[in-house]
């Protein structure tokens, strides 16, 4: 019986892929009541693609009961399927039915969503008023201890106790009356202070703001980008320049991100003023989602040239980053996440006769999240991180733990 099984289940796959090729070329004919005919003739309740079909066509011929009641049927076989939950959210937005609405678009986890389907959630999700913005915003308040502040090159071993405090805002303005167009804008803030070494506190600030254009698998954003670092007891150095990035959706489960850089870094005191540089570069990364987690591997290079005619030590060089992670959902309230970033530094300069300097950098955070109620959590971390370099004053190791409380709108 056991070969009759297999043989059958081949005959119902490739039965239900031919059905899925056949719907799919009546769909892009137009020729949607023909579709919902044999869709309804197909009769396969139990399987949630041809319902799918079945709700697409349902519902361009006006069946929108039949095409809700299909949705249904597939989320009752694939609770987690995104495109129904998606579909079945911009039906009850067309007829007002704001509260199924809400209950059902507040089921969908936005980081698991494509560029596109997040897009689309946040257009459903928002209020009339509203539906051409987005916001969001992050708080935290931290409180850690450092083995060693002092990553600068000189042998001293610096650590000490700190506390932080974060915020980060973003704002995106959909222009619907020029297609696909919108607007987006970061803004970012840090202060960090600690117990006992205050030559080493940290205010920094960043802002990026630019015009972005939504396609159909994927979204291109062009900003402009300003930084702005408090460090080692004074106003230390600014940056800016353009950060384009482009996000495609392969597939529903992976997406292929690509970003280039290009600015120019000012030191704005003595004697760092000699370290002046621009930099150009980028890097290319994909997203795995797996239901409510994720993995993502990237990886970029930038080059970093002197501005000044007399530079200073080690401000020409490359760098080469690879960073890999992802998170896993342990229950419902329970999240853990993974992140490790290998980096080296190619210094064109050398320290002593023929000698070039070689930078290995190494660091592996650990993270679990504890979620408090809709908005609030609470974050655990642990960050070993070590550079490896035949400069020997610019070699250290360091291990960070903190525990934060943060709050996200």
């Amino acid at each position: 019986m056991k070969p009759l099984r297999i043989f059958l289940l081949i005959l119902l796959l490739l039965h239900v892929s031919h059905a899925s090729d056949m719907f799919q070329a009546l769909i892009d004919q137009h020729k949607y009541q023909e579709c919902y005919d044999k869709a309804l003739l197909n009769n396969t309740f139990d399987d949630a693609s041809t319902q799918m079909y079945l709700s697409q066509c349902a519902d361009k011929i006006g069946h929108t009961n039949m095409a809700i009641a299909a949705l249904e049927r597939v989320l009752f076989l694939e609770p987690d399927n995104v495109d129904a939950l998606l579909s079945l959210t911009q039906i009850y937005h067309r007829l007002e039915l704001e509260e199924q609405k809400s209950i059902v678009s507040d089921s969908l986890d936005r980081y698991q969503l494509t560029p596109e389907q997040r897009t689309r959630l946040n257009t459903l999700s928002a209020k009339k008023e509203e539906e051409l913005s987005q916001f969001s915003a992050t708080v935290a308040l931290s409180a850690g201890y450092n083995t060693n502040l002092n990553i600068l090159p000189t042998p001293e071993i610096i650590e000490s106790a700190y506390m932080s405090f974060y915020t980060a805002l973003s704002y995106v303005h959909e222009i619907t009356e020029k297609g696909a167009w919108f607007l987006s804008s970061n803004l970012e803030y840090l202060h960090k202070s600690n117990e006992s070494a205050h030559y080493f506190d940290i205010d920094y600030g960043a802002l990026n703001a630019g015009v972005g254009y939504k396609f159909k698998r994927a979204t291109l954003v062009l900003p402009v980008y300003y930084r702005r670092l408090a460090y080692l007891d004074q106003d230390l150095a600014q940056e800016y320049g353009l950060a384009p990035k482009l996000d495609i959706s392969i597939s529903k489960r992976f997406i292929l991100s690509l970003n280039a850089v290009a600015g120019k870094r000012e030191f704005t005191a003595s004697p760092y003023s000699e370290g002046n540089f621009e930099m150009i570069g980028g890097g290319l990364g994909g997203l795995w989602l797996f239901g409510k987690d994720f993995l993502y591997l990237k990886g970029a290079y930038n080059h970093y040239s002197p501005t000044q005619a007399q530079p200073s030590l080690f401000t020409a060089k490359g760098n080469y980053l690879v960073a890999t992670g992802g998170t896993y959902n342990v229950s419902t309230t329970i999240s853990s996440s993974l992140r490790y970033l290998y980096r080296v530094n190619d210094f064109s300069n050398p320290f002593i006769a023929a000698t070039e300097r070689y930078d290995h950098n190494h660091a592996l955070k650990l993270s679990l999240q504890y979620k408090l109620g809709l908005h609030w959590k609470c974050v655990a971390s642990y960050e070993n991180g070590a550079n490896f370099s035949n400069y020997d004053d610019a070699a250290y190791r360091k291990h960070v733990s903190e525990l934060s409380l943060q709050y996200d709108y």
